[in-house]
């Protein structure tokens, strides 16, 4: 079995049951803390007992929000079908805080196109943040002694 380059590892469940890659998953809030269960051990409605843990009710629903999305979309981490609340302040749709993470850094990684341009002090070619000006420490060393000689009075 060939694992898909666009996916992690499976998501674990608390409830105990083995889950498959299209299997959907649902994030609720517990106690002692957020965790995912099964499609089979999940009841709407009120709070109840899951082994140790309990379930409160999906992850970002409440009694002023949406409480449950029309179906199951994919995780932004990983990719695997995850159901949650409807809350529209939260920017991913994730399985789990890992996940959410993960979605974030990539976010941010898109951000920051890395800028190519010539070394001030060789021409070399300078890749990465936009106010680096050296392609390498040696090269930035090589200008500072530069601007000390200039400065020095003769």
């Amino acid at each position: 079995m060939s694992a898909d380059p666009g996916r992690s590892a499976l998501p674990k469940v608390r409830c105990g049951h083995d889950i498959g890659p299209e299997d959907v998953v649902i994030r609720v809030e517990g106690r002692p803390k957020d965790f995912l269960i099964c499609q089979k051990c999940w009841r709407p409605g009120r709070p109840y007992a899951l082994g140790g843990d309990v379930v409160i009710r999906l992850y970002g629903s409440g009694p002023a929000r949406q409480p449950q999305p029309a179906g199951p979309a994919p995780c932004a981490g990983c990719g695997h079908p995850v159901v949650r609340g409807g809350n529209a302040r939260m920017r991913y749709i994730t399985c789990s805080r890992a996940c959410t993470v993960k979605a974030s850094k990539q976010r941010n990684g898109l951000l920051r196109i890395p800028v190519t341009k010539p070394c001030a002090e060789c021409g070399g070619l300078v890749t990465g943040r936009a106010d680096q000006r050296y392609c390498s420490a040696a090269c930035r060393q090589r200008a500072y002694r530069v601007r000390q000689q200039k400065s020095k009075p003769q």
